[in-house]
């Protein structure tokens, strides 16, 4: 599995654009040549011309297909971290963040998973939870993997870190919530129906 760096998905849109500029300068060519060339060229300007559009359809869709943003969500609770993300789809991130934080990564018993499904209203799913570890081992983790980090603490204080044009943000944007302002969060301290 290839994960590009970020800086990799701005170099292919700059050659998805090129890709469609020369495919437009072909066709051009080919109306210019066609009229005048003979039977064998003509045949050979026809296979350019369908190579051109396929470039060019292919090209038009990298260009145009939007990326979301990978992000994570981390909440303080008592000396654990709820880990939700946005995409479940990245398991590779997931399994490597797994790998790295091995003994401490720890699943959700079925009443948390209920209490935390609420969130995925907001498009974020409970994935686990990081037990007895420090904020300065998993920041750097969620730095270089995600591209937004979501970060509430004890206090309910939310820190916000844009990791879309550096691995290693060096200041939080404080009070920024990846939730509508109207969402409430389910309270952390309750008990779940079913225990």
């Amino acid at each position: 599995m290839v994960v590009l760096a970020r800086s990799e998905i701005n170099r292919m849109r700059l050659v998805g654009a090129l890709a469609i500029v020369m495919s437009v300068a072909v066709f051009v060519a080919i109306g210019v040549i066609f009229a005048r060339s003979s039977e064998p060229v003509r045949l050979s300007l026809l296979g350019l011309a369908l190579a051109a559009t396929i470039t060019l359809i292919l090209s038009t869709l990298q260009l145009f297909s939007r990326c979301t943003a990978s992000k994570i969500v981390l909440f303080h609770q008592g000396n654990d971290y709820v880990v939700l993300t946005n995409h479940l789809h990245d398991g590779f991130k997931l399994r490597f963040f797994r790998d790295v934080l091995s003994d401490a990564v720890g699943p959700f018993s079925d009443a948390e998973r209920i209490k935390w499904n609420v969130l995925s209203k907001e498009g974020f799913h409970p994935v686990f939870v990081i037990q007895n570890t420090r904020k300065t081992l998993i920041m750097p983790i969620c730095y270089m993997l995600f591209d937004e980090v979501f970060v509430c603490d004890h206090t309910q204080r939310w820190d916000y870190y844009d990791c879309r044009k550096t691995s290693d943000p060096t200041l939080a944007q404080r009070g920024t919530s990846p939730f509508k302002k109207d969402f409430s969060l389910p309270d952390r301290n309750e008990q779940s129906p079913t225990e």
